[in-house]
């Protein structure tokens, strides 16, 4: 699905993220439809909820990891072999990487391991070429839960 406004054009594509090839056919149809990419974002999550670690599967590890981070590892990965000058990849993670909770062991972990990558990324890719110079932007947002009790007393 393509998107034009204020002179500008997005791509929107669903992808099955956990299939290498699925997500080269992604990269490929976004540079056939936009010529370059300015903007990469890997969003993804599957979530086992509430489960407690002793209790985790490998069917249920192999689930998560194969979507949460090893698709979003090949995501990223594939950003940063696209993202034209001024490009900027951006890998949405989860508040449970900062904040701890009972049955989240496994998602909380999927979600992790890309963060890391990001960050060996944007020293790599600045070992190449400065970032400034190409104009590259590599950046992890992952979202805090702030208590509204701590917000009202601000």
């Amino acid at each position: 699905m393509q998107y034009t406004k204020y002179g500008t054009k997005a791509l929107a594509i669903q992808a099955d993220i956990s299939n290498l090839g699925k997500i080269r056919i992604m990269f490929a149809t976004t540079l056939k439809e936009l010529k370059k990419m300015d903007i990469i974002v890997a969003n993804a999550g599957v979530e086992v909820v509430y489960l407690p670690a002793i209790d985790i599967t490998e069917e249920d590890y192999d689930k998560l990891f194969t979507i949460n981070t090893k698709g979003a590892f090949l995501t990223v990965q594939g950003g940063a072999k696209h993202a034209g000058d001024n490009g900027r990849i951006i890998y949405i993670s989860s508040s449970t990487i900062t904040n701890i909770l009972e049955g989240k062991a496994l998602y909380g972990s999927s979600k992790l391991a890309p963060m890391y990558l990001v960050e060996v990324l944007a020293k790599e890719i600045g070992q190449y070429k400065q970032l400034e110079e190409i104009g590259m932007d590599i950046q992890p947002l992952h979202l805090r839960i702030v208590s509204a009790a701590l917000l009202s007393s601000c």
